[in-house]
């Protein structure tokens, strides 16, 4: 008879279930360190379980969403940037409305919520990646800012399709710009 060689079972420690690292403007955490979210106009603070964290992480994209809507629609659909914003501009209400009244209203409240000051937003941005993704960031938003630019220094556009083209390089200018002073802070606070 030959033996049969028993396979081990390895079962590896369970973990607790990774919660996205939520940020932004109207999030806090209270003295025991639960989430509340308190929009800007309200007095009122709404605590977000860790149950229901992933699906408020969808809704605090709507913003980018919005802007990524507004500008497809101006570029792929040839609307003027006016068209483009004012679409991305309503599927933003209407995403925060279906958001206050889907999601909020069946949260746990904290009246009258007192927000405690905030860290600056560059300084958590500059904590959030590492030095290569900083530098990653950057050189691909303006890699696409060259692309864009040269495009446009080249063909013979429209006024519409020429300011288009000017926003669209602006938006992702701004956005490497606040990358870039992110990767300065985090290059000053690594030698401090």
């Amino acid at each position: 008879m030959t033996k049969r060689k028993a396979k081990l079972k390895t079962s590896k420690p369970k973990t607790k279930t990774a919660y996205p690292d939520i940020n932004g403007m109207f999030i806090y955490h209270d003295s025991l360190h639960r989430m509340v979210y308190a929009p800007l106009c309200s007095k009122r603070g709404y605590f977000i379980p860790k149950s229901q964290m992933y699906e408020f992480y969808r809704y605090t994209q709507r913003t980018m969403i919005s802007v990524f809507i507004g500008l497809a629609a101006t570029v792929l659909l040839g609307m003027n940037a006016f068209d483009g914003f004012f679409l991305g501009f309503l599927v933003y209400l209407v995403w925060t409305g279906y958001f206050s009244v889907k999601f909020l209203n069946q949260l746990a409240t904290v009246e009258p919520f007192v927000r405690p000051k905030k860290e600056n937003y560059f300084i958590t941005l500059s904590r959030k990646y590492s030095v290569p993704t900083f530098v990653g960031l950057i050189g691909l938003s303006l890699i696409f800012v060259l692309l864009i630019g040269i495009y446009t220094w080249t063909s013979s556009l429209s006024s519409t399709e020429f300011y288009t083209n000017l926003i669209l390089m602006g938006g992702v200018g701004l956005f490497a710009a606040v990358h870039g002073i992110g990767l300065f802070l985090k290059l000053r606070m690594a030698r401090v």
